[in-house]
């Protein structure tokens, strides 16, 4: 246990997640001057000599040094409520994770049936569709026969499917989502395609120095250890 816990189990009373707070505060304010301080040096630092590369070196040092206590403070006073956010989270796990797979499995079941509705109201139209044919068939012959122009036979849609259904605690209903799916990437027109960067920068790591349509070089960045 680090420093900052041992100063906080002195505590004469016992110490909550929530009583944590003020001490970490309390702990992080120490150093509030000294960040202060090292913030106002970078805004005037300016560097065009070796020796104030060195000093910028020394004064990034001193930063980095300074997020590495503050870091200390916050780990050491998270490091007992993570460990049990952590435990309650798989604990739950186990129960959420059989719920959301059963609920997908709920979610597919209904779709099917909706499928199913669907079809069956197709077939159904379809159907409709031959008996109005046949009757316009009629009607035209009819006509024909009395010398006189055939009535349209009025057009007859097959009864909408139920898309909602209202169950206890919870309802369902269905959403027109358009979707696309790639079947031959070579077909897929430019526009629709951008360079990944995340591939290229992978390629040039991996030794790859020509790649169509990019610009390949080396660059020196500063590392501060």
């Amino acid at each position: 246990m680090g420093d900052f816990m041992h100063a906080v189990k002195k505590q004469q009373t016992p110490v909550t997640g929530t009583d944590l707070v003020p001490y970490a505060r309390a702990e992080m304010e120490k150093h509030k001057h000294e960040l202060n301080r090292l913030l106002e040096a970078v805004d005037l630092i300016e560097i065009k000599t070796n020796l104030q590369e060195i000093e910028g070196v020394t004064l990034a040092g001193k930063l980095k040094d300074l997020k590495t206590r503050i870091d200390k403070v916050r780990k050491q006073a998270i490091e007992e409520p993570s460990k049990q956010v952590k435990d309650i989270n798989t604990f739950a796990k186990g129960f959420t994770s059989p719920i959301d797979m059963a609920i997908n499995k709920l979610k597919g079941k209904l779709k099917r049936f909706g499928d199913w509705k669907l079809l069956e109201q197709r077939k159904q139209q379809k159907l409709i569709e031959k008996a109005n044919r046949k009757l316009q068939e009629e009607l035209d012959k009819e006509a024909k026969r009395s010398g006189i122009e055939a009535p349209k036979a009025t057009p007859i849609e097959a009864p909408p499917i139920k898309r909602q259904a209202i169950g206890e605690g919870a309802t369902m209903h269905t959403r027109k989502q358009w979707k696309c799916i790639i079947e031959d990437p070579e077909k897929v027109p430019r526009e629709y395609c951008r360079p990944d960067q995340n591939l290229l920068n992978q390629a040039v790591k991996a030794g790859i120095r020509e790649i169509a349509g990019c610009r390949i070089f080396e660059d020196e960045i500063p590392v501060l250890r």
